[in-house]
């Protein structure tokens, strides 16, 4: 089984893989391949770790939107209350929300798990 760590070790490989061919890239079409093919699998990576909002979460899904929600609790716990948009920028700063691009949607989504959860 692969694990999130396994899937962020494979992703800063192709990462660092990528930027040595985008030097050879500009100047050889094998370049532009070889990163179209990068692109492809970072691509096919990172769909794990993505959450279509409004699915039920089981026992076989990735950690990361557990994490975003257990930020999500700690900050309310820390606080007293919930200012998403407060919440969502540090989110993001320690690699957080990965799923969502504004902070309504994962606003939704926190509210919709914890519906799912009772």
């Amino acid at each position: 089984m692969i694990t999130a760590e396994d899937l962020d070790e494979i992703h800063d490989r192709c990462t660092r893989a990528k930027s040595y061919l985008l030097k050879d890239a500009l100047e050889e079409s094998s370049g532009k391949r070889a990163l179209d093919c990068l692109d492809r699998v970072l691509v096919r990576i990172n769909e794990p770790r993505k959450k279509p909002i409004g699915s039920v979460l089981s026992n076989n899904d990735n950690d990361f939107v557990i994490k975003d929600w257990q930020f999500v609790d700690k900050y309310y716990e820390d606080h007293g209350s919930l200012n998403w948009e407060t919440i969502f920028k540090l989110g993001k700063a320690k690699e957080l929300f990965d799923s969502y691009s504004k902070w309504t949607s994962a606003k939704s989504a926190y509210y919709q798990f914890q519906k799912q959860k009772q």
